[in-house]
């Protein structure tokens, strides 16, 4: 079984420990879950109104989202990301959680090797 293979098939379990070490390491505030929901809010409806366009296998897409950015199904899942980093109100947090999600996109799409 080759890497890529043993990273789809462990990423869902590896989500949910990161879910957990977050839930354990946040520090939220009032202020940052308004902060962060004001990030996850806008990410939430991009990825929507992208999935919302998106053919897979057919034809690439260019309506909606896709006429602005190429992939806004990464770029709302990155927002996200951000958002909940903001919202944690733990630095350190906010940018394992950042490159998690880096780390995750680069080896299931198989970019890295």
């Amino acid at each position: 079984m080759s890497y890529v293979q043993v990273a789809r098939r462990i990423r869902v379990p590896v989500g949910f420990a990161a879910a957990a070490l977050y839930i354990w390491l946040a520090e939220p505030t009032w202020a940052s879950i308004v902060y962060g929901t004001a990030i996850i809010v806008p990410a939430l409806l991009l990825r929507t109104a992208a999935s919302g366009h998106v053919r897979k296998n057919q034809e690439v897409t260019t309506s909606g989202p896709y006429a602005y950015t190429r992939n806004p199904l990464y770029l709302g899942s990155i927002l996200l990301v951000m958002g909940f980093g903001v919202a944690s109100h733990n630095v350190r947090l906010a940018i394992g959680l950042v490159i998690y999600f880096s780390v995750a996109v680069i080896v299931l799409r198989g970019t890295l090797l």
